[in-house]
């Protein structure tokens, strides 16, 4: 039976249910795939098993106990594939550009040069120390007892990012984060908010309030690229994770991506991805999402 604190508790404006809280703790068997979408940068953590994680631009990584990685702000979705029985946490947060109150994200930007990769985005896990372990057990109780607080969970977000920046190395915090860094930190913060709600360059740079020149040279002094070729890619790569794990139609896919019929949506989908719809559509995985209350960590 619950205590009746906790049932007061579920009452609260700013009680959330678990998949909704910035903090969740998920459970995989081995075999299960988990698809979700991203809303929220945050870090992953692995607190025990092995699984591959892919998302956006990066290289399938694997990770092993007590492993963590970034999560990038606008990655859209991420899949999971546990390779043992896995017991994972989600830390999400509004947050993240800032390690502390005296801290950004950018202030890692002069160590960064070494860890940026050349072409694709590479995720560099980060191994658990003694910190990061008391972190997570204190985490147990709260979770095991369902105190999803909405200002309950955000400081624990906080207080993840405050043991990182105090209890690790500038240089390993440089390559842990470096999906997040950039020259222009807003900028790019500002291009994965948005990237999804515009259909074209110019409706970038409109909202973004500069002309479409200027836009598009910023965007490649930051992201080293094109914009165009840049969104055609996060767009392709968008439509491609839809038909293999989504239940969307193809003429819902159509018209969420702005293409004026499915036979469009076909063609790019041939150009960009060197697949039809159909070939894309039948190799679509069946998702399982085994989320579980732990006893323990």
């Amino acid at each position: 039976m619950e205590h009746p604190r906790f049932l007061s508790h579920k009452g609260c404006r700013s009680y959330l249910a678990a998949d909704k809280s910035d903090v969740e703790y998920l459970r995989l068997m081995k075999g299960d795939v988990l698809v979700r979408d991203m809303a929220k940068a945050g870090i992953l953590l692995l607190v025990k098993g092995r699984m591959s994680v892919t998302y956006e631009k990066a290289d399938e990584q694997t990770l092993g106990d007590r492993q963590m990685i970034v999560m990038p702000l606008g990655v859209g979705r991420m899949t999971l594939r546990a390779q043992r029985d896995c017991g994972i946490v989600l830390v999400r947060t509004d947050s993240l550009s800032h390690l502390c109150g005296y801290n950004s994200m950018e202030s890692l930007s002069g160590v960064m040069d070494k860890h940026r990769p050349k072409q694709r985005l590479e995720v560099i896990p980060l191994d658990f120390n003694q910190r990061i372990v008391q972190y997570i057990n204190s985490l147990a109780p709260v979770i095991e007892d369902e105190v999803y607080c909405k200002e309950f969970m955000d400081l624990k977000a906080r207080e993840l990012l405050f043991i990182l920046r105090t209890f690790y190395t500038k240089d390993e915090l440089a390559g842990f984060f470096q999906p997040l860094v950039s020259n222009d930190m807003s900028f790019s913060n500002f291009v994965w908010t948005n990237y999804r709600k515009v259909k074209g360059v110019s409706d970038f740079a409109d909202l973004y309030n500069c002309s479409v020149s200027t836009f598009k040279q910023k965007f490649k002094d930051v992201f080293g690229m094109p914009a165009l070729k840049w969104m055609n890619e996060q767009r392709a790569r968008n439509i491609y994770y839809d038909l293999r794990y989504s239940e969307k139609t193809l003429t819902q896919i159509s018209e969420e991506y702005h293409f004026a019929s499915v036979s469009y949506l076909s063609t790019f989908c041939k150009n960009n991805l060197s697949q039809t719809t159909r070939e894309i559509r039948s190799r679509k995985i069946k998702k399982s999402i085994l989320p579980q209350i732990p006893t323990d960590f």
